[in-house]
């Protein structure tokens, strides 16, 4: 028996996905990915960066003097929805209720998108004492269609805060905090059927771009022995994680992408470190970027290039352990998209961490998650809780080569890098693939650089709760 039919043959044609790439993904579905092998934690001093003063004060003027060379955007996925984040609403509807949930209920006038809230009372005649006596009132208010809709609303269309008494999006914070990096250069990878809602938000304006998740990079899903299918026998075809982006970074013919999660932003007036930080990342880049064009540009054009000291600079700056003195391997170690990647200390944050990883091509650091690690192997789990620092998705690259052609990112990516997990998809226990992720096997042929920049960087929201504590500091539209 044929496992799909020519009808699901063409369901997935008209995804742009072939017929050997859906037999390609049932086998990943069935044999899963290899587990990476560390080799060991990158910490300070072995792969990741701690910059003294001067280097902090010399990169962020490299930037600011070299910036306007380049063309430059902010790169923001922001097509994940708000449903996790409201985990503690959706407790509302159950008895007792938990801490988080009597705290939304205790505290419901301090969150950011009351005003929203309120106005939805008036019109409905409801008082903050009704919300206060029925709880799942307040739950449907928020959550559902008929009230605020946030439970299925894009996460970046939920208001943060409140600046001078407004309700402000993580949508028009990335904006704002675009001004000050890239001339308000922004492209967001949006939900498709949020598109129009996010458009009317941000307006549709020349430095504003947007796109959404190619469907040729969704995935199919394991349920049992045979693939997830709808009611009606369709196969079921899902966005297939962050590594799918790829596509969309591949299609931008910008020089330098500023990559940031929706969530991770803080408004103006709170965000002037991770701006500044943010600046002296592109200006290591730039700086690297300069002497690596130099150094090819010899290696073209220069039959007496010191190929020693070249071999010596890629591995101190570029953190490559080989010994060459043959002009194409150095020009190949070279002549790849590079990448800057900030680093915070561990806190118990959740997040990819760094590692050096042994793989085909050598050791090389890597981004790695902890699903993609063999948690039976007890050698891989000591190096794994051996980490001191973890990706918060603070990422600056290059996409062009010495001449100013594009990279073609596909080259890079390490297909072998991925995981399956289980999922609930429609009260359904399925297998899912997530495709290397964007800043771990997607990049990992990339030349790559771990700086570590503070803590206070890092400012995602993951629970509604975590509006009240930004929140409890007022805030002025003037930074």
């Amino acid at each position: 028996m044929t496992l799909f039919s020519d009808s699901d043959i063409k369901d997935a044609h008209k995804r742009g996905i072939s017929k050997d790439s859906l037999n390609e993904q049932w086998i990943r579905l069935q044999n899963g990915f290899p587990f990476i092998k560390l080799e060991r934690a990158a910490t300070v001093g072995d792969g990741i960066r701690r910059l003294p003063e001067n280097e902090i004060t010399r990169l962020k003027d490299m930037y600011e003097i070299h910036s306007d060379d380049y063309d430059i955007l902010k790169f923001v996925p922001a097509s994940g929805a708000a449903t996790r984040m409201f985990k503690a609403v959706r407790e509302l509807y159950e008895t007792p209720l938990s801490e988080d949930a009597k705290t939304v209920l205790e505290k419901i006038e301090e969150f950011p998108f009351y005003p929203f809230l309120k106005k939805l009372m008036n019109t409905k005649g409801i008082s903050i004492e009704d919300l206060k006596s029925n709880p799942k009132l307040l739950a449907d208010l928020i959550l559902n269609a008929v009230g605020l809709g946030y439970n299925n609303a894009p996460k970046g269309l939920i208001p943060f805060d409140l600046l001078d008494g407004h309700p402000t999006t993580a949508f028009e914070e990335q904006l704002a905090e675009a001004n000050k990096l890239s001339g308000g250069k922004v492209h967001f990878t949006v939900a498709e059927f949020a598109m129009n809602d996010v458009k009317s938000l941000l307006g549709e304006k020349e430095n504003i771009s947007y796109s959404i998740q190619d469907h040729s990079t969704d995935y199919i899903a394991k349920d049992g022995d045979g693939p997830l299918r709808g009611k009606n026998g369709d196969l079921t075809f899902r966005p297939s994680g962050h590594g799918a982006l790829l596509k969309n970074m591949d299609e931008l013919n910008d020089d330098i992408v500023i990559v940031k999660n929706i969530d991770n932003i803080l408004p103006p007036g709170k965000n002037q470190t991770a701006i500044g930080y943010k600046k002296i990342l592109a200006g290591l880049l730039i700086e690297l970027k300069q002497q690596i064009d130099t150094f090819l540009l010899q290696l073209e054009n220069d039959p007496n290039a010191d190929l020693n000291e070249m071999s010596e600079w890629i591995k101190t700056n570029l953190n490559r352990d080989f010994e060459a003195s043959d002009k194409a391997t150095i020009s190949n170690q070279l002549n790849r998209p590079l990448r800057i990647a900030g680093m915070v200390k561990n806190e118990g944050k959740a997040g990819g961490g760094p590692f050096w990883v042994k793989n085909t091509n050598g050791i090389s650091l890597q981004i790695v998650e902890g699903a993609q690690i063999d948690m039976y192997a007890k050698k891989q789990v000591e190096i794994l809780n051996s980490s001191t620092h973890f990706n918060p998705v603070d990422l600056v690259c290059s996409l062009k080569d010495y001449k100013g052609q594009k990279f073609d990112l596909k080259d890079f990516i390490d297909r072998e890098t991925g995981f399956d997990s289980e999922k609930n998809v429609d009260g359904k226990n399925v297998t899912i693939i997530e495709r290397p992720g964007l800043w771990n096997g997607a990049m990992s042929g990339w030349n790559t650089v771990f700086v570590e920049v503070p803590v206070s960087t890092f400012n995602p929201v993951k629970s509604v709760n975590d509006l009240l504590e930004r929140a409890s500091t007022p805030l002025s539209l003037t930074e």
